[in-house]
């Protein structure tokens, strides 16, 4: 590796792992180096030359970072992590852990910032404001942040954060579950279409996977069973317009339980239970077992 150099390199055939976008050249072998100097220039050249063409006229892009193209999403990331490295270090610097300790659960995903139990963070967050001689993160002229919501339910990102009341097991614990901002009401006239047709390209076994990953996503998601299910229910009875087999669906669920059976959420007793409750949602009749004769699981 020369010094102060960057290589990048796009092999085909002979090696499994790609970086960059594929490039349909099979056979070929890129590698190529590039230093500072050259990398910065491409990034000016982005950020300066970016058009975008309304009802037939040219406009040329002067504030902000370009979104929609391949390296604008990681551009602004590394533009707000710049800053937010900068006030970390500088609270380590000056010993100021106290003050890091109330950032523990402050997160950001792109422009989207979700801060908990943090009473510092209105203090801190231009860097022309100063609390107890520390100068906060961001500068104001440069990123201006709007408060969306505050307060209990909130939602951030694909998640609902909320607090149950007095009468419930889980109360004064924080609690998550799915959250799709689709679903609003200003939402409503959008069509989307969510998941493929049975009939689509896709092999049998790809089509059924859609409902394995959609538990694994959901069951990130979810604090509680019956916000779990709820979200299964949903993706099983979309699937079923799309022309998917019910029970197929359900055996992609059953052995998705299996796979998790020693991760049990909030309001389940075992995950060996949900596969009934999943049923009584979907209005599918459950049998009860004979109790002179013992079933496994996977024998359901």
């Amino acid at each position: 590796m020369v010094k102060n150099k960057i290589q990048i390199e796009v092999r085909y055939n002979d090696s499994i792992i790609h970086l960059g976008n594929k490039i349909d050249l099979i056979g070929k072998v890129h590698d190529k180096i590039y230093d500072f100097t050259e990398l910065k220039e491409m990034l000016i050249y982005m950020l300066y030359n970016t058009y975008i063409m309304v009802n037939g006229q040219t406009f040329r892009q002067l504030i902000g970072i370009p979104m929609g193209t391949n390296s604008g999403v990681n551009v602004a990331n590394l533009y707000l992590v710049d800053y937010e490295f900068d006030f970390i270090e500088r609270l380590i610097i000056d010993k100021r852990y106290e003050i890091i300790d109330k950032f523990k659960n402050t997160i950001r995903f792109l422009d989207d910032i979700l801060s908990i139990d943090n009473q510092l963070f209105k203090e801190l967050l231009y860097s022309d404001s100063i609390y107890q001689g520390i100068h906060g993160i961001y500068p104001k002229e440069a990123v201006e942040l709007q408060l969306v919501a505050q307060g209990l339910p909130l939602s951030y990102m694909d998640l609902l954060i909320k607090c149950r009341k007095n009468n419930h097991f889980l109360a004064g614990r924080l609690c998550t579950q799915s959250f799709d901002k689709r679903a609003e009401k200003k939402f409503s006239k959008i069509a989307c279409i969510k998941y493929p047709h049975a009939s689509s390209l896709l092999t049998d076994k790809m089509g059924y996977n859609v409902v394995l990953t959609e538990c694994y996503r959901h069951y990130r998601l979810n604090t509680e069973a019956e916000g779990f299910l709820h979200e299964i229910a949903k993706v099983v009875q979309e699937l079923r317009k799309k022309g998917f087999d019910l029970a197929k669906l359900l055996r992609t669920f059953r052995s998705f339980l299996l796979k998790v059976n020693n991760r049990a959420l909030y309001g389940s007793e075992s995950n060996l239970n949900l596969l009934d409750r999943l049923k009584v949602l979907l209005g599918v009749k459950v049998f009860k077992h004979l109790k002179h004769r013992k079933r496994s699981f996977s024998e359901m």
